[in-house]
């Protein structure tokens, strides 16, 4: 499956193809011709190609450097035990026990509709619910297979989304979307940069055995 196209990466493309077509003139009347002698025209094409190419690696280290700061301000927001104030985490301290007791033996369908129910708690018992539903999925991930178990599944990082957003505080919400936002387009930008790169496609294309003019 192809990336999605990247703005960045599309500009480089076109500036890439203005700068080839311009190593043509269209006489009057005519089929567009070289500008140059051969070996002339073919440096200035790799001198293009190979600046392109340049562009494109440049833009994928960018990527790089966008999503490790993303992922770092993701890291630093979500710390569940900096969401709750004193009175809060000491009211969860004494219900602890009993939400993981809740928690323990359901199943994916119970864990779903048990996220879902706790919408209407309190901030601590919220919390709770959090912590505890994911040391459970991260059991039920393990070995869910029937057709029902794995719709429960479907359901269940939007339910969990929905009650975090309730617990976390609403600056760490904002930079938490924000840092989401910019590691999401830093994967785009880095796949839709690779994929531009001529080598990449033409790697493509020699597997697939398919003439690389043809990968897009």
């Amino acid at each position: 499956m192809h990336p999605k196209k990247h703005a960045k990466v599309e500009t480089l493309t076109q500036a890439r193809q203005k700068a080839l077509d311009e190593l043509f003139y269209l006489p009057v009347g005519g089929q567009a011709q070289p500008r140059y002698s051969p070996d002339l025209q073919a440096e200035k094409t790799r001198a293009i190609e190979s600046k392109y190419d340049a562009d494109l690696l440049a833009l994928m280290d960018a990527a790089e450097k966008q999503g490790t700061t993303a992922e770092a301000i993701l890291a630093r927001v979500d710390r569940p035990y900096e969401w709750l104030d004193p009175v809060e985490m000491a009211r969860a301290a004494t219900l602890a026990p009993f939400v993981r007791e809740d928690f323990a033996t359901l199943d994916a369908a119970g864990l779903v509709q048990a996220v879902q129910a706790a919408a209407g708690a309190g901030r601590a018992e919220k919390w709770l619910a959090l912590r505890y539903a994911a040391m459970r999925y991260a059991e039920l991930d393990r070995d869910i297979q029937t057709a029902l178990g794995m719709g429960a599944k479907a359901h269940y990082s939007p339910a969990v989304q929905s009650l975090r957003d309730t617990v976390m505080p609403a600056t760490e919400r904002r930079e938490r979307a924000d840092a989401q936002k910019q590691l999401d387009d830093a994967k785009n930008l880095y796949d839709a940069a690779e994929w531009a790169r001529p080598s990449v496609k033409q790697d493509f294309a020699a597997r697939m055995g398919i003439d690389a003019r043809y990968v897009d």
